[in-house]
């Protein structure tokens, strides 16, 4: 095997320019990264706030 063949430049070239485009969609402001949803660990409700809101006893 010599060198990359034009299959592997091809997918390396679209992985670049895709991952150049995500940036600078979020630079916009028009794509926001995805926050992971926060489960309170007691009850297993889902947290929204600084807390779940429930009254653990």
């Amino acid at each position: 095997m010599n060198g990359i063949t034009p299959q592997v430049a091809a997918l390396l070239a679209s992985t670049g320019v895709g991952v150049w485009m995500a940036i600078a969609g979020v630079q916009k402001n028009a794509l926001e990264w995805k926050r992971r949803r926060r489960t309170c660990p007691s009850c297993g409700r889902a947290i929204v706030g600084r807390t779940c809101g429930h009254v653990h006893g």
